[in-house]
């Protein structure tokens, strides 16, 4: 039987790829615009200022989501996308 106090895993931040959950840079995630995951505190808040700013945040989104794919073919680091 398992333990209902073990703490749940941490998750991906679909905008930038960080570990999002308790002990980790972004402590609670929201969910990302298209609903196909979460962001952390960094990316929500550069998508809800791109919302305000009137460009698309689905479409900032999915351009970061394809800088990770192509960089991390390349390069064995994650990044994470400062505002």
């Amino acid at each position: 039987m398992k333990s209902l106090n073990r703490p749940l895993p941490p998750i991906r931040c679909e905008g930038c790829s960080i570990l999002v959950g308790p002990g980790y840079l972004s402590k609670q995630g929201w969910p990302s615009p298209d609903h196909r995951g979460i962001v952390c505190a960094s990316c929500r808040q550069y998508l809800d200022g791109a919302a305000a700013k009137g460009r698309n945040p689905i479409d900032v989104l999915n351009a970061w989501r394809r800088d990770l794919r192509t960089a991390l073919i390349s390069s064995p680091f994650l990044y994470s996308r400062v505002g």
